[in-house]
């Protein structure tokens, strides 16, 4: 008799503090797995089948992380988190039929990793990843291949900036990473250790890195080939610097239209058509390599503040 009061006493306490707690409570840390099902919780013995099926349970700040190789489909992003497709694995996106692979609209100080995650657009995909808000995107050994647009769009309303590291661009309609801006934001992008290649040569198509009206868009140690265009700054205000990179087979090399500022160091252009076509501010360190058929601007030019 003692006993059963006692339980009764401890279920009765119980029962307010159960019905206190949040039906939905979402992990820092949830994953995927190609055999996982996103009725699931998402645990590690307990995988989701998506991303989108994850971020669902997964906590603002939290991280997704790729048990397997597996196809975890399209995904729309709107708050802090990071994504992990996991070291060495195939951890893939297919986007096609005019679909973005990646929508990133978050919110004003969010932040947004994107690692070790294949792209594929298939030909017929919009996007590999479209940036339209957050306050910062980093896009880390990545591949973004096959998408009818461009490999990185950056769209922004508000300020933000991009950081892309280490990832190639493939075989894409349009442009590998194009920056823009569509409210006068301030939209910084920085793109280091990077590849950009077109179709197979002779076909040259697509652009590598494009520098829209009021953005600053700095590329490092990167290459570009099979290309119209390498890297470009075309809108007014834009500013667009080039240092350590390689261009092979380029239309165009390093181009831009006037009212912008191009900088360019360092760099090596060889069996390209234009080494540079820049219509406004044109500043080298006069260290360049330019075996283009038509060098353009001198490569020793150096214009001072």
């Amino acid at each position: 008799m003692r006993l059963n009061m006692l339980l009764a006493s401890v279920i009765g306490f119980g029962l307010p503090l159960l019905a206190a707690m949040p039906a939905g409570a979402q992990a820092t840390r949830t994953f995927v797995s190609g055999v996982g099902s996103d009725s699931n919780p998402c645990s590690r013995s307990a995988p989701c089948l998506t991303w989108a099926g994850a971020i669902s349970k997964t906590a603002a700040g939290g991280e997704i992380d790729a048990l397997d190789p597996g196809g975890f489909g399209t995904v729309t992003i709107t708050k802090s988190i990071t994504l992990d497709g996991g070291g060495g694995q195939v951890a893939s996106i297919l986007a096609s039929g005019g679909v973005s692979g990646i929508i990133v609209n978050a919110g004003a100080s969010d932040v947004v990793l994107i690692r070790n995650i294949r792209i594929n657009g298939a030909g017929g995909g919009l996007h590999g990843i479209q940036f339209l808000a957050a306050a910062m995107l980093i896009v880390d050994h990545c591949e973004v291949f096959g998408f009818s647009n461009n490999g990185v769009d950056i769209a922004l309303s508000g300020n933000g900036a991009a950081f892309i590291r280490d990832t190639t661009f493939a075989n894409n309609g349009g442009i590998g990473v194009n920056v823009a801006n569509t409210g006068g934001a301030y939209t910084f992008a920085q793109i280091v250790r990077s590849s950009f290649v077109g179709n197979i040569f002779p076909t040259l198509s697509g652009g590598g890195v494009n520098a829209a009206a009021g953005t600053v868009v700095n590329v490092s140690n990167s290459n570009f080939s099979y290309l119209t265009f390498g890297a470009n700054a075309a809108g007014s205000g834009s500013i667009l610097s080039v240092d350590s990179s390689v261009f092979a087979y380029i239309a165009t090399a390093v181009g831009s239209n006037s009212g912008t500022v191009v900088n360019v160091s360092a760099n090596t252009i060889v069996d390209s058509t234009v080494g540079f076509n820049v219509a406004g501010t044109f500043r080298s360190a006069g260290n360049n390599v330019n075996g283009a058929s038509t060098p353009g601007t001198p490569n020793g030019s150096l214009l001072k503040n």
